[in-house]
């Protein structure tokens, strides 16, 4: 029982400092319960192991007792802890819900200047009212009736919710939210739909098809040679991602591919290629989509690297690195 206890600790410590504000509420629980359980065996061991003869009768009645099963009050400490659970769950996300539900009805009443306001600053400003709404009656989502949330975490200023929206016709949709916390309330910064499940659940992150991959490294390419070609980075800055924008500029872009200036390189040849992926795209831990291939051509093999993020309703450019051998 002993070792059991000390289990309990061992798993209140991870807890506690591994899964956010739940792991702050539940690990110290397991941390007391595997306390209060190694305390009691340590007291019926020293029972066990010194029973004076001319007390061995009071002490077998107090070891007797002490060898009550403990398993019910274990497993009812074990349901108490599980209820725990789910209540800080639930108490803990329920602002991003609240958010979620506000937004959704908004759209059903076709209040898009209200429906704006639950996004962050970020979607807003990769995403215009005419597109959300656009990609909102693309995905039926505009037909919301009601909402069914099978996944909810929270970690610091992030938040995850995902499952389903019931809609007017009776169709369920399936969803991902992802949220930031603001300086007001918990703001929107992704809506995503989840055909291939979630890689971390603080992220979201959906493979793209083979389809819009080729799609994606194709505009990336497009937006990447047009700038090379006017020797100035500004469209290529303006089509990455509100992140990278705000770390990055186009001057400095501008001094990152000065190599490729004044060379006539000309790579706007290359939108009639498709691009040939050399390692499978794949979405890392952090919601990060990584996409490597080239452009094998006659005189020159252009080789990429392209790094995405999901902001509001898209792929947006991170990162990115291009050779010509």
């Amino acid at each position: 029982m002993k070792n059991i206890a000390v289990l309990m600790q061992v798993a209140g410590l991870i807890l506690t400092f591994s899964i956010g504000w739940a792991g702050l509420f539940i690990g110290p629980l397991l941390l007391i319960a595997g306390g209060v359980m190694y305390r009691r065996e340590t007291k019926l061991q020293a029972l066990e192991q010194n029973t004076p003869d001319n007390h061995q009768q009071n002490n077998e009645k107090a070891i007797a007792t002490n060898k009550k099963p403990v398993w019910p009050k274990v497993l009812g400490g074990i349901a108490v802890v599980i209820g725990l659970i789910f209540s800080a769950v639930f108490i803990l996300t329920a602002d991003l819900t609240k958010t979620a539900n506000e937004f959704f009805q908004s759209v059903k009443n076709n209040d898009i200047e209200k429906a704006y306001t639950f996004l962050s600053e970020d979607f807003k400003a990769q995403t215009s009212k005419a597109e959300l709404m656009t990609y909102l009656k693309k995905t039926s989502l505009d037909q919301f009736v009601d909402a069914n949330w099978s996944n909810r975490s929270r970690n610091g200023n992030r938040g995850l919710l995902t499952g389903s929206i019931t809609t007017e016709s009776g169709g369920v949709v399936p969803v991902s939210l992802s949220f930031v916390k603001s300086a007001e309330a918990w703001k929107i910064f992704a809506i995503q739909m989840p055909t291939s499940g979630i890689k971390d659940e603080l992220v979201t992150a959906v493979m793209p098809s083979e389809d819009e991959l080729v799609r994606l490294a194709s505009e990336t390419m497009a937006v990447f040679a047009e700038s090379v070609y006017d020797s100035d980075m500004s469209k290529l800055y303006n089509y990455t991602s509100q992140l990278w924008q705000k770390q990055s500029s186009p001057d400095k872009l501008d001094e990152g591919f000065s190599s490729f200036y004044g060379k006539n390189i000309d790579l706007r040849g290359l939108s009639n290629m498709s691009p040939q992926f050399t390692k499978k795209p794949q979405v890392n831990s952090e919601g990060v989509l990584l996409v490597e291939g080239q452009y094998p051509t006659k005189q020159i093999n252009v080789s990429f690297e392209f790094k995405y993020i999901f902001e509001g309703i898209r792929w947006k450019l991170i990162g990115l690195s291009v050779n010509l051998n």
